[in-house]
């Protein structure tokens, strides 16, 4: 009877102390993280978090697992080793450049990833669930109380917050991280591990007009005057124009979904229509038309003419997906991309008789503004 029991209490622990395996399986996940130049995340970014990675009754099946990368010089998918080593230093990380690509642009920049693999059991049987950490590559076997308690691997990889400081403008930049998961003997592939990254990045206060021509965020731009003698126009008919290259960088390198631009001479109304613009005689007024030279605006965006009101805030839809232009801009780094908008200045012919001789100068203010700009 006392052998019956002994054997029905055997029987019971050894049940409980072996739970069923966890299949190894392939493991995807997805990140966006979002925030301002002017305000880095605190936070480091979480990828795995001692994710399992299957287990085995068997201890020497998958508690010998490692990871590897697919390329060791290659960042595009992550650069580290592509071979697993036996053994390694205990408390040790695996450093993995990763490669992030401004989806606009096509500007990259390296970001490092730390990850590191730990020792798991299941059941614990009294041991500690996880022991480590060891380089990703670095399959080894252990125990615990004499016993190969140990039986699976577990995952741990994260971007410290410092790596954010590397982004170097706007944008939306993406990557795509995949490890290979390496079955020690027979030495084999059995699961693919990858880790899709945004970094949504605004630079809300490095929006920007840019005028290629110009140095300066305040040109002088001639309106380029000639007189042609005609008969119907006292001492002649004067007319003009010109062409100002611009284009728009909305701090987020031409991601926005819209941009709004105002055009505006700051001048009264002084009876002008609504799309007219003005240059004024100095010592003159803006409601003497003898005193002012009158001209419409128009811009061109995505390729297509538009019509530009004094003062009118112009919406500029379809931003992510229109015409782009490489530059370089002040305070920033590295090149990004914007939107090209030119706009042609045309004066409204008059006749030369009609205006009182003088200097004659005005201001056009461009005002710009999109959801990834400060107000």
């Amino acid at each position: 009877m006392k052998l019956t029991q002994l054997f029905a209490t055997l029987l019971s622990f050894f049940i409980i102390s072996h739970a069923a395996a966890v299949e190894v399986s392939d493991h995807t996940v997805a990140y966006t993280v979002a925030y301002d130049k002017s305000a880095l995340p605190a936070a480091r970014l979480t990828l795995w978090d001692y994710e399992r990675a299957g287990d085995n009754i068997n201890p020497a099946i998958r508690s010998r697992d490692s990871w590897n990368c697919l390329s060791a010089s290659d960042s595009s998918h992550g650069a580290c080793p592509t071979t697993s080593v036996w053994g390694g230093a205990w408390g040790a990380t695996t450093s993995i450049r990763l490669r992030f690509t401004e989806q606009r642009s096509r500007l990259s920049v390296d970001l490092n990833v730390t990850a590191a693999k730990y020792f798991y059991a299941n059941p614990t049987n009294d041991c500690e669930a996880y022991l480590g950490s060891l380089r990703i590559n670095a399959p080894s076997f252990m125990v615990c109380n004499g016993l190969p308690t140990y039986n699976g691997q577990a995952l741990s990889a994260y971007i410290d917050p410092a790596e954010y400081q590397k982004i170097p403008t706007g944008g939306v930049w993406q990557a795509s991280l995949i490890l290979k998961q390496m079955e020690w003997d027979p030495y084999k592939q059995v699961a693919t591990w990858t880790a899709n990254i945004t970094l949504d990045v605004t630079d809300r206060h490095h929006g920007d007009i840019y005028l290629p021509a110009f140095g300066t965020a305040a040109p002088l731009v001639d309106l380029n005057l000639r007189t042609q003698p005609l008969s119907t126009a006292a001492g002649g008919q004067v007319s003009g124009g010109t062409t100002l290259d611009a284009c728009l960088y909305d701090g987020y390198n031409a991601n926005s979904s819209w941009l709004k631009l105002t055009v505006s001479d700051l001048l009264a109304a002084g009876g002008r229509a609504a799309d007219v613009f003005s240059v004024v005689r100095a010592g003159g007024n803006v409601g003497d038309a003898s005193s002012r030279v009158d001209y419409r605006v128009s811009l061109s965006y995505n390729g297509k003419p538009q019509v530009v009101s004094n003062g009118a805030e112009i919406n500029l839809a379809g931003v992510n997906s229109a015409l782009i232009r490489p530059v370089s801009l002040p305070g920033i780094s590295f090149p990004v991309v914007c939107t090209p908008t030119p706009l042609t200045l045309s004066v409204l012919p008059f006749a030369k008789a009609a205006k009182t001789a003088g200097r004659y100068t005005g201001v056009l203010r461009l005002t710009l503004a999109a959801t990834a700009l400060a107000p």
